[in-house]
């Protein structure tokens, strides 16, 4: 699948496969990421296109049968290609220039953009990355069931806070709870700034055991 050339070297292929992203729990085959590309996500965008392309890089390396797809969402929801793909090299340099073209938008709705995602019958699970500054959908949202058949939702939560906002941990609760599923699950990604650039992500730990809690309630 010459998904090595990604990586420049032999050395850096490696490099790459010890390298953790914010979503290395994700183990399953045939992904759907669900990113948010409201302006409130401008600057940490980089930071999420790389995280995307190393993870579909270094699961491809050791996972041939990897397939994918990405929806975006703001006022739109937005596709890379109308069904899973394989995550060969040409499919992932393809998105890469495609995450890097995004436009923004001023809104955020979620409940469109997990319908698009959910959609894919074949797809097993979906992964959700936002700042959680949605707009509101609550009658929506509470059909997330309907639509997911107990396929996992990982949220993936970036803050600038050590302190998440509790609006935003309130809907991450509710969206997990929908799904009915077990293995959905909240990570809250600590977004680090040196003026206007975003440096790092960093997983803050304990959020997501005390929603497995809250599930197992």
């Amino acid at each position: 699948m010459q998904i090595e050339r990604l990586c420049c070297s032999r050395s850096h292929c490696s490099h790459i496969s010890r390298r953790k992203t914010i979503f290395d729990d994700v183990k399953e085959s045939r992904i759907v990421f669900c990113i948010d590309t409201s302006g409130s996500t401008y600057k940490v965008w980089d930071q999420i296109c790389s995280h995307v392309i190393e993870h579909l890089c270094k699961v491809a390396l050791i996972n041939k049968a990897l397939y994918f797809n990405v929806i975006t969402f703001d006022d739109y929801v937005r596709r890379f290609r109308k069904r899973l793909v394989i995550a060969s090299y040409v499919n992932i340099q393809e998105l890469s220039r495609w995450l890097r073209s995004v436009c923004f938008g001023t809104s955020s709705y979620i409940f469109p953009a997990l319908l698009a995602s959910y959609s894919h019958v074949n797809a097993e699970c979906v992964i959700l990355v936002t700042d959680g500054l949605v707009t509101k959908e609550l009658y929506e949202i509470k059909q997330l069931s309907a639509v997911c058949n107990s396929r996992p939702l990982y949220f993936t939560l970036l803050t600038d806070d050590a302190k998440p906002d509790n609006k935003a941990i309130e809907l991450a609760s509710k969206l997990i709870l929908m799904t009915c599923c077990p293995k959905s699950k909240l990570n809250v990604i600590i977004t680090t700034f040196s003026g206007m650039f975003c440096t790092a992500f960093t997983p803050l730990s304990g959020v997501s055991s005390s929603l497995k809690a809250l599930w197992m309630s």
